[in-house]
This record gives C-alpha cells, structure tokens and sequence, in this order.
C-alpha cells in the first residue's frame, strides 16, 4: 500500500528543483490532463496503472500558482575587485486533491481508493552577498571569492481525507462522489539557513585550472503539527569542501577531475500516525549519512 507519505516525501518534506525552489510534492507531479492518482508497483502481481486508471476526473486538478521578487546588484570598485548581491523571495501555493490506491485485497480487478484534498502555502526569502577579488603573480591567476548567505522558508500544509469507493482499472466506471473523512494531517514548519563559505580558483600557465571550496552551515527547524501540537526541533551545523582540476588541452578536449561533500539539511514534519521521523539528515554523495553534529528534540 502507497502511504501518503511517498507522495509528500516523508511528510511534508520537499525537494529542491534546478530553480531553488522548493516542490513540497516530490515527484508526485500531476498530468494537467489526467485526474490525479498514484499507484504501486508490480511487486505481487498487481497492474501497472497509469494515473487516469484510477483516479476521479470530478475531482478537479492540482494547481500551483507562484510569484517571486528580488534584485540583483554588482559593483566593481576597480579591476580587482568587485562586490554582488542577491535577494530574492518566492512565494507560491499548491491545492488540490490527491488520489491514492491501494491492492492489499489481492484482486488486480478491484483497486481500494482513498486520498486527501492538499493545501499548502509556502514562502522563501534568500540573501547572498560576495566579495570577490582577482590578481596574478607570474604564470599564475588568482580568483578568491568569499561570501555569506541567509535564507528563511516556511511552510503551512494541510490535508482532508476522504474514501472513495473501489474501481476496476481495466474497466473503470467514474463519477463517484468522494466521502469526507475528516482532517488526515496538518503541520507549519520554518527553516532558517546562515552559511559562509569561499572560493579559490588558480589558472597556471593558461592549461591548468585548480579550484578549491569551503562552506560552513547552520540550519535550525522547528516544525509543528497543527493537529496534535506536536513539535519538532533540529539544529544541524556542518562544513563541507570541493575541489577540482582541470587541463585547458589545445586539442580543445578539457579533461577534469572533482570531489564534493554536500550538505542536505532535513525539513519537515510527519504528521502520519505511528509514522517514524528520521533523524537528522546530513547528507552525502553516494547514500553515506553522517549524524554527527545534529541534535534534534521532539514533544
């Protein structure tokens, strides 16, 4: 059976898109055509079902309105030297009803459905100031860049669930009313991010480019269910490095190497009965997980 959490990620967790913002629905992305459903995998002989097989045309489609400031201001006080900043904020909803299945029955013909009517607002409000400063000595070019940035995202998701009655997804029969069943989740939670970090890069003789990073990060989050009063607090600090090298080939190919240690910090909180909270998620590349550093408190 496919909980509610796979689709809100954990809860009402999000994952960051290319553009920074936040997707508080994962991957659970709606065909704009089809009625909203998800479904499980053919792990014991269940059908593999497309969104329009068991959803409910009725019930409307998911919608996501959003709308974002900011401003972007460089000066260069000489060759050398120059200075950036950057502000933005997002602001953005996402309502709508979400449909989900469920076979434990064991019948492929007879598909359980039930889900819930999602109500989210979110916000995010970023700065990030740099101070970068170029120079040579010889065959070599320098490029420092230092920098600070802050960022603030709150969030308020809310659900009401409702039944609705079984299908059969090789023959479905639509245009069944939903039953309400009453407030499934709600929760507000706020993140608050401060990071410094730095940047060197060496160009050698115009073939070879070395770079190296240092970032240090704070994030605290304090999450709390709008149903139980529970709450969730966590406050992860971390510091994290790249490096790379490069080689400028007159051949025009540009081989190069690199490493990066990331930091994904965890938001959200799960407002499912009996569902488990993870701990502190301090991310790497390649599924390792550290912990150390975080502490988290929850009443």
């Amino acid at each position: 059976r496919l909980r509610p959490a796979d689709l809100l990620g954990g809860g009402v967790r999000g994952t960051r898109e290319d553009d920074g913002a936040l997707d508080p629905l994962g991957a659970a992305h709606r065909p704009l055509d089809r009625p909203h459903a998800a479904h499980r995998a053919t792990d014991d002989g269940c059908p593999a079902l497309d969104a329009e097989d068991v959803g409910e045309p009725g019930l409307g489609r998911l919608s996501s309105p959003q709308w974002q400031i900011g401003y972007l201001f460089e000066h260069r006080f000489s060759s050398a030297v120059r200075v950036r900043s950057k502000l933005r904020y997002l602001n953005y909803k996402v309502t709508g009803p979400i449909t989900l299945t469920d076979f434990s029955a064991g019948d492929p013909n007879s598909a359980g459905r039930f889900g819930f009517f999602f109500r989210g607002r979110f916000n995010n409000l970023s700065l990030d100031n740099q101070v970068e400063v170029a120079g040579r000595t010889g065959i070599v070019q320098h490029l420092l860049l230092v920098g600070v940035d802050l960022s603030r995202y709150r969030s308020t998701s809310q659900g009401d669930g409702y039944d609705l009655p079984t299908i059969d997804p090789f023959a479905p029969v639509y245009g069944q009313a939903p039953t309400p069943t009453g407030p499934f989740f709600g929760s507000q939670g706020q993140l608050d991010q401060f990071g410094v970090y730095g940047q060197y890069r060496a160009t050698i003789a115009d073939q070879f480019v070395l770079t190296g990073g240092l970032r240090w990060s704070s994030v605290k989050n304090v999450s709390t269910s709008l149903l139980g009063g529970g709450r969730s607090d966590q406050l992860d600090r971390k510091v994290t490095w790249n490096g790379a090298a490069m080689w400028l080939s007159p051949a025009g190919i540009n081989p190069y190497v690199s490493y990066a240690r990331s930091f994904q910090p965890q938001f959200g909180f799960d407002p499912l009965p009996g569902g488990a909270t993870p701990p502190p998620a301090l991310g790497e590349p390649g599924g390792d997980e550290l912990t150390r550093g975080g502490r988290r408190r929850e009443g």
